[in-house]
């Protein structure tokens, strides 16, 4: 079964001038989010999400600003519910993409 697809805004990015890493913060209708994502895939595989050059993602529910979702180079806390779930993936689709204008290589 595919999840449908959630709508996130970006906030803000801050790109680090010595490398290509960047922070993005933002938010859907009920979670916010940040997260640490390169361009190119990390050398090692666990240390990302999903391959999608996330290698850091905290989710957190808007309502009672609790921790829903966290990856920190491997899973800390699992999704709590569905909609994380559901932005987690989403993120993990598009936010490269977002971010670099293409997919991670």
């Amino acid at each position: 079964m595919e999840s449908e697809a959630v709508c996130f805004e970006l906030q803000g990015m801050e790109r680090a001038p010595e490398s290509w890493r960047t922070w993005v913060w933002g938010m859907s209708s009920t979670h916010r989010f940040s997260a640490l994502v390169f361009p190119v895939h990390a050398k090692r595989s666990e240390y990302e999400l999903y391959g999608s050059g996330i290698s850091k993602l905290e989710i957190r529910r808007i309502e009672g600003d609790e921790i829903t979702f966290n990856w920190d180079r491997g899973l800390d806390i699992p999704a709590q519910d569905e909609g994380t779930r559901q932005l987690k993936e989403s993120l993990c689709q598009m936010l490269a993409y977002r971010i670099f204008g293409r997919p991670v290589t």
